[in-house]
């Protein structure tokens, strides 16, 4: 919680009325990177150091999956909060140099789906996070998501369109029958946000 706060974060410097200097500052654009960078590394690859056998096997072995899939949608819920991208939107228009919404959701669709790059089979985890995140970016899509007035329904299209095409470049070279079946799901599930008939 404390990281994603500096995502889309803002620092607060009281000061009187005869002090001079920014009482509102939008939080440094390579420490919010570096946030998103930390959540991707700690929280959205597979936490194996919290599925420590000699751990689990005494507490409930059955639960992993779903409990390590809670805190990753917690976080990742949390970090595109409409709330939070409607803030980094608005820092954007009076910072060009800001960490904007397409660089943010764009960083989180590369990172979660590295796989489709690096061209390892999806464990359990990140097929279910990948899910998450599709959900995710077809529900600020929906008919009534405040989103659709801004550039958040915009930019968030886009990545679905671009996501959908990384995943129909992979698909052909998927082996693992497993990963196929979801990568095919994840297509269907975009195609009928993007193209609703």
């Amino acid at each position: 919680g404390h990281v994603v706060k500096n995502i889309g974060g803002m620092y607060e410097t009281p000061r009187t009325m005869d002090e001079e200097g920014k009482v509102y500052e939008q939080a440094p654009k390579a420490i919010q990177k570096d946030a998103q960078a930390w959540l991707q590394r700690q929280v959205f690859e597979t936490p194996t150091w919290l599925l420590e056998t000699k751990i689990t096997n005494q507490i409930r072995p059955d639960q992993s999956l779903e409990s390590i899939g809670k805190l990753q949608e917690s976080a990742l819920i949390s970090v595109l909060s409409p709330e939070r991208l409607q803030r980094m939107l608005e820092m954007s228009v009076t910072n060009a140099n800001a960490y904007g919404v397409d660089e943010l959701e764009s960083d989180l669709r590369t990172g979660i789906f590295s796989e489709l790059k690096t061209k390892k089979v999806p464990d359990a985890y990140r097929r279910n996070l990948q899910k998450v995140l599709v959900d995710r970016y077809t529900s600020m899509l929906s008919p009534l998501s405040d989103s659709k007035r801004t550039d958040i329904y915009s930019i968030t299209r886009g990545q679905l369109v671009s996501l959908r095409d990384d995943l129909k470049l992979a698909l052909p070279l998927v082996t693992d029958k497993i990963t196929k079946y979801h990568y095919q799901d994840l297509v269907n599930r975009i195609t009928l946000t993007l193209d609703p008939k």
